[in-house]
């Protein structure tokens, strides 16, 4: 399996996968559903994982999509920045969410406040991803190509990302500082009616040791006084330990402490000995709480500050044997649980809807891309669909001889010239053999035709009356537009990758000179009124002036707003330029005498090849994405009239100037190559 096909099948894993983890713990957030969220960590670390390969089979298929017809060098570099920046953020996410699930086990209240913060981080992950693919998709593509990439910074992309996950683990933090005490200590099981401390104790079995330390330290001969007893063990007598207040409630009959016996006893009626029989700091009130007994007291802390010493000094406190607290009302409540079968059923109803939840959303989104809307057809009056041969596969540039009226298509993807007789509206001849051909001149006074071989780096020269290949002329690197210059008897030829134009001899079929343009070459033409040759230069967004004489640039003029630019038309009568910009979908109107741009206007996406008909004043602007843009050129002026869709990659046109009718090779209409002829209707 190729590189290529490999990626495309991985690239979709991370993209849904993180959106489905987004979703769905969303959805466990709002149910608080710690199964769930536990279930949608994991599933992310996994995605964090198979992202991992994904990236690097999006390395390996770099080389070949270069190498593809339709691909754009500036989508592929952008896709590859973003994507980097999308899988170091899932790969950071992933780490965090690995910390998380081992460092927050058994805190709940900290894990819920950590799962809000990894939710915010993977919505951040999915947009990242929705943009990665988005930007894949549009590299050969052409047909979905935007101006949503036009001025995309991958800087400010990463300064955003970096600053928004920032303010994210910094709202995670908060809640470990403010809850430090809990992060810190062990887990522990929390039951009603006891402090979690006391029932931890329980747990421990230190109950025992605890009370009779209590036990030992009262009774010691060392004590004197209530105070030293209390000193002695304070945490016995804090307010916060449940049980013990528990112990300390008094039945109104005479009874006994499991812990302290008969030491807190009170004869029953007599309300004065019960000054006597407590020892102070006991704290502020006590009260029983013994359930279904009568005769509850409670007694201040102005009676207990009044209690005397004299029970501790005379030997009347004493302890007596005392039993494990667990054993009364230091049991802890039953806590309601639901039956295990149920809970789980319950869990996997959730994960169940959840699951169907996604799906339905995933199955909705890709309805919607595979049965997008397309644009408004443009208003063309078709008068006829000529099936031509090769298969249904890519035409490049077109050109028709005024003189001949013959039609020079060049099938691409076919490596084959097709010449079609506008008059009879036949084909004349298919001229194979010649590697991607991309462009063709017809030097008529010569009786040759010149062809450009992209992938074999030639100028292929036939015979225009036998229709045989007489001659091959090496030529840079990607040669791709030219032109016949018919006084000076030259073809300049665009060398796209080379950075240059070569210059050929027509008439001995040589190549005798080269133009370095300083960047990648556009289009070329020639302006017999000036006698002067206009280049463009894709990479610096120039338009250059050569002599034809000196093969030398003589002039070079920016073109400010220009991102990418392409092709070029010349309008020789009114002195004026067309330059259209397959980055950032724009034409500019240029005039030639001061090389000033004088106005801009929008196209479809991904501009590619246009055409003047000179009678009408129109001018067509075909596009990769197949939309076709139609101005009104009166005057210096621009103004579009009319706007739509014609076929999928429907980029190259040629016009009729005495007919009026537009040609427009399209690659695959109903699983054929046709030629459509149309006129347009304003």
């Amino acid at each position: 399996m190729h590189s290529i096909e490999i990626h495309l099948i991985l690239n979709h894993i991370p993209i849904l996968g993180v959106a489905f983890v987004s979703l769905y713990l969303m959805i466990a957030t709002i149910v608080k559903n710690t199964f769930m969220q536990k279930v949608s960590l994991w599933i992310l670390l996994a995605v964090a994982l198979v992202t991992i390969i994904v990236y690097l089979s999006g390395l390996r298929a770099e080389t070949p999509v270069e190498s593809l017809p339709n691909a754009s060098k500036a989508l592929l570099q952008l896709h590859e920045k973003v994507a980097r920046i999308s899988s170091l953020t899932i790969w950071a996410i992933a780490g965090i969410t690995l910390l998380g699930l081992t460092f927050l086990r058994g805190k709940e209240q900290l894990f819920q406040y950590f799962v809000r913060g990894i939710l915010a981080m993977t919505l951040l992950s999915t947009a990242l991803f929705i943009l990665t693919g988005y930007l894949g998709g549009q590299v050969t593509h052409s047909e979905t190509r935007s101006t949503l990439a036009v001025g995309l910074s991958t800087r400010s992309i990463t300064l955003g990302v970096v600053a928004i996950m920032l303010v994210i683990v910094m709202a995670m933090i908060v809640p470990l500082v403010l809850y430090r005490n809990q992060f810190f200590e062990k887990g522990q099981n929390k039951t009603f009616g006891g402090s979690t401390n006391w029932q931890g104790l329980q747990q421990q079995g230190k109950h025992s040791s605890w009370s009779e330390d209590i036990a030992t330290s009262i009774t010691s001969p060392s004590v004197k006084s209530v105070q030293q007893a209390s000193a002695i063990a304070p945490s016995f007598w804090s307010a916060d330990s449940a049980p013990v207040a528990q112990l300390l409630s008094l039945p109104s009959t005479n009874a006994s402490h499991p812990l302290l016996g008969n030491a807190f006893t009170r004869p029953a009626g007599n309300t004065s000995a019960r000054s006597d029989s407590w020892p102070q700091e006991f704290g502020s009130e006590i009260q029983d709480i013994n359930r279904g007994v009568s005769g509850q007291h409670t007694y201040s802390s102005s009676q207990l500050q009044n209690m005397g010493q004299s029970s501790f000094e005379q030997g009347r406190l004493k302890v007596q044997e005392y039993k494990p607290l667990i054993e009364e009302n230091t049991k802890p409540l039953p806590v309601a649980v639901l039956p295990s079968k149920r809970l789980k059923r319950r869990k996997l109803l959730l994960v169940a809807l959840g699951l169907l939840g996604v799906l339905l959303l995933m199955g909705s989104l890709g309805f919607v891309v595979i049965h997008k809307l397309k644009p408004a057809p443009l208003s063309l009056q078709i008068i006829a669909d000529i099936p031509l041969t090769g298969g249904p596969n890519r035409f490049d540039y077109t050109y028709l001889d005024p003189h001949t009226r013959l039609l020079y298509l060049t099938h691409s993807a076919s490596n084959t010239v097709i010449i079609f007789d506008t008059v009879s509206r036949k084909i004349v001849a298919n001229i194979p053999g010649i590697s991607d051909v991309h462009a063709v001149a017809v030097a008529s006074d010569l009786g040759l035709i010149f062809a450009t071989s992209n992938t074999a780096n030639q100028v292929a020269v036939i015979d225009a009356h036998t229709y045989a290949i007489i001659a091959r002329i090496p030529v840079g690197d990607s040669p791709d537009g030219l032109i016949y210059n018919q006084t000076d008897h030259k073809v300049f030829v665009a060398d796209e990758a080379g950075q240059h134009d070569a210059v050929i001899d027509a008439r001995t079929q040589q190549r005798m000179a080269e133009i370095p343009l300083g960047g990648d070459a556009g289009d070329v033409e020639f302006d017999a009124a000036s006698h002067r040759i206009y280049a463009v230069v894709a990479t610096l967004n120039q338009l250059v002036t050569i002599d034809p004489v000196s093969d030398k640039i003589i002039a070079r003029a920016a073109l400010p707003g220009c991102q990418g630019a392409q092709d070029l038309v010349l309008d020789e009568q009114q002195r004026l330029a067309f330059v259209n910009c397959a980055d950032n979908a724009t034409l500019l109107l240029i005039d030639l005498a001061s090389m000033r741009v004088i106005s801009t206007q929008s196209v479809g996406n991904n501009p590619d090849l246009m055409a003047l008909d000179s009678g009408r004043h129109y001018l067509y602007v075909a596009s990769e994405s197949g939309v076709m843009s139609v101005f009104d050129e009166h005057g210096r002026t621009l103004k579009k009239v009319n706007e739509g869709y014609v076929e999928a990659v429907s980029h190259t046109i040629a016009v009729d100037q005495g007919t009026h009718y537009i040609y427009l090779p399209l690659q695959n209409v109903g699983g054929k190559a046709i030629l459509r002829i149309a006129l347009f209707h304003p």
